[in-house]
């Protein structure tokens, strides 16, 4: 897939989003014809964009967003922007802290990469996949954990890796959402677990992380409960949901801790957050 058609596919993916936030049907405007879109479809896109706005008439947080992620779509690594929305809650800061696991190679549809080698931000992966690992100490510079982060530490359990590697999870999560037939036939073998504060005090991490980047295929709302909020202020998280029924616990648990959901109607598969005073 060409990187023309790669923008092209993200940016209608996040544009029809918007548009039916604000009621605007964006295939009338917008016709998608081709598998390989010309520099007109894109432009068209873009033209879209701007009818919305002026259509609405809105010029409130999320069109201001909208308006950041078109100014920045090019260097965006992640699967939906994630790392655009960490920009622009922080004012696009400079030398912050992340944190995110599953890290997968630390490149390919990454939340973090952008932050660290444009932005100068310093953090703390942990991938527990071992066909990651290698790539992973290759392409980034931060500390670097290859355990399995859970609700608590010390544990062996078993890991799947599937074929379509982002899938991959503990074996007992393998059938905890809609992909559970991508993660059939995976190899398996044990992996140790780490909890999120033991991670982040191991890693000598600053009580004030500006970002947390949560996609663990399954056990994403056990980590956060076991998560002592009062240690570290994780300023925003993402956190994939895969629209299961834990997606309405993980927010009732954030809500209790301080934080709002920002942009639901763009946010798709993951959930945003964010803590005041930031917002």
């Amino acid at each position: 897939m060409t990187a023309e058609k790669r923008l092209f596919r993200r940016f209608i993916e996040a544009s029809r989003r918007c548009f039916h936030f604000v009621g605007i049907d964006v295939r009338k405007h917008v016709p998608v014809t081709s598998n390989y879109p010309s520099h007109a479809e894109v432009f068209k896109a873009l033209v879209a964009l701007r009818y919305g706005y002026q259509r609405t008439g809105q010029h409130d947080d999320a069109s201001r967003f909208l308006d950041f992620c078109s100014d920045h779509l090019a260097q965006s690594q992640a699967q939906l922007l994630q790392d655009l929305f960490v920009l622009y809650q922080t004012g696009s800061k400079r030398e912050g802290f992340f944190v995110e696991f599953g890290a997968t190679d630390g490149v390919s549809i990454n939340n973090t990469v952008l932050l660290e080698r444009q932005y100068g931000w310093r953090g703390i992966l942990a991938e527990p996949a071992r066909s990651w690992r290698e790539a992973l100490k290759q392409n980034r510079t931060c500390t670097i954990s290859t355990d399995c982060v859970w609700h608590t530490s010390g544990a062996v359990l078993a890991f799947n890796e599937t074929a379509d590697k982002e899938y991959s999870t503990l074996a007992e999560l393998s059938t905890s959402d809609y992909h559970h037939r991508s993660r059939a036939g995976g190899e398996r073998y044990e992996v140790k677990t780490v909890s999120l504060v033991d991670l982040l005090d191991q890693s000598n991490a600053p009580k004030t992380i500006d970002y947390l980047s949560v996609d663990t295929e399954g056990s994403e709302l056990d980590i956060l409960r076991a998560f002592d909020f009062d240690k570290y202020d994780i300023r925003l998280i993402t956190v994939e949901h895969n629209f299961t029924p834990n997606r309405e616990l993980i927010h009732d648990l954030l809500s209790r801790h301080g934080y709002r959901r920002k942009f639901e109607a763009f946010s798709s598969f993951d959930d945003w957050y964010v803590r005041d005073p930031i917002a």
